[in-house]
């Protein structure tokens, strides 16, 4: 099974793809911010990372820029 985070700051949205995800199946979790989708990523590694490009203050650009940087983290696969 796929583990997939969603990070996305508007709750409904993150609320809506983390059901529809669910619902095929995946194992999925989510992040209301970019700071939270980081350490979220750094600890749970998972399989595919899901972000809004635009977020306040660590938009989807910088998560990825943080992410990439790191050996843990560094391939996972990222959807913007």
């Amino acid at each position: 099974m796929k583990n997939i985070l969603v990070v996305e700051d508007e709750e409904n949205v993150r609320e809506n793809i983390l059901e529809l995800l669910s619902a095929e199946g995946y194992s999925t979790y989510g992040a209301k911010d970019g700071e939270e989708g980081v350490n979220l990523a750094r600890e749970k590694r998972p399989d595919l990372i899901i972000c809004d490009i635009l977020m306040p203050k660590l938009d989807g650009y910088r998560v990825l820029s943080v992410l990439t940087k790191e050996p843990a983290t560094a391939r996972i696969p990222f959807i913007f």
